[in-house]
């Protein structure tokens, strides 16, 4: 009697660090999700991180859970549901799978428009150099050079020289210019992949080890554990 009532005693304990470790995991994603930006790259590489950083949490909330239900299967809340809960958890499974194409796909995009930011500078900066060769008066050389980010205020004083002059200088001082950020752009693309792709790995595999992890604590149908419905020729689960 005394047995039965330390194991009741201890299913109860196992049971409320579950919902305990479920309601921290609510929150976390709860505070990645807002605001609300479904349609933002950088909200949904948030949201996928957060989720990918804090799912331990219902995994192991899940663990517990059914081992409460193993030491009692009469405990609440979810004695009575428990093959729903392992049911959710093969659902969990699949969707950690389908998490990796989003994740790497919301990082393109995020990806492209960091680097189309910085083509756009350049685009400009490449424009005013490709108008300031081809101008041919003083009203042509001063339009191109208001095309320049941070154009000088006094552009409608005379020129100080004439233009070939003029030209000749500003064009010895803007290629240079144009040179340097097209390889700065380069060259912060080339680095940005390069984290990417090593945050795409590392996610990717944990979303994948997630993948096990539920689908070895999951069930559809009246089958054990998904993992041995996928290699049949292993033992049974425990839990049917």
């Amino acid at each position: 009697m005394a047995t039965k009532i330390l194991t009741e005693a201890f299913a109860d304990i196992l049971q409320w660090v579950a919902i305990a470790l479920f309601i921290v995991f609510m929150a976390i994603l709860l505070a990645a999700m807002l605001p609300l930006e479904l349609l933002d790259s950088r909200w949904q590489v948030r949201l996928i991180s957060a989720l990918l950083g804090s799912s331990s949490l219902p995994l192991i909330g899940v663990v517990l859970m059914l081992l409460a239900n193993y030491l009692d299967d009469g405990f609440s809340p979810f004695g009575a549901n428990i093959r729903l809960l392992r049911r959710l958890a093969g659902s969990a499974a699949i969707g950690f799978l389908l998490l990796i194409p989003l994740q790497i796909n919301a990082g393109s995009r995020l990806l492209n428009q960091q680097s189309g930011n910085e083509v756009g500078q350049l685009k400009v900066l490449q424009g005013a150099a490709e108008a300031l060769r081809s101008a041919n008066n003083e009203v042509e050389l001063k339009n191109a050079l208001r095309q320049l980010p941070g154009a000088p205020s006094n552009l409608n004083s005379p020129l100080a020289a004439p233009l070939p002059q003029v030209k000749a200088a500003l064009i010895s001082r803007l290629d240079p210019a144009v040179k340097r950020l097209q390889n700065q752009v380069e060259e912060a693309k080339k680095d940005r992949l390069q984290k990417a792709l090593g945050i795409w790995i590392r996610d990717a595999g944990m979303a994948a080890g997630y993948a096990v992890g539920f689908s070895a604590l999951g069930s559809f149908k009246e089958q054990g554990s998904l993992l041995r419905s996928i290699f049949p020729g292993r033992r049974k689960s425990l839990w049917k």
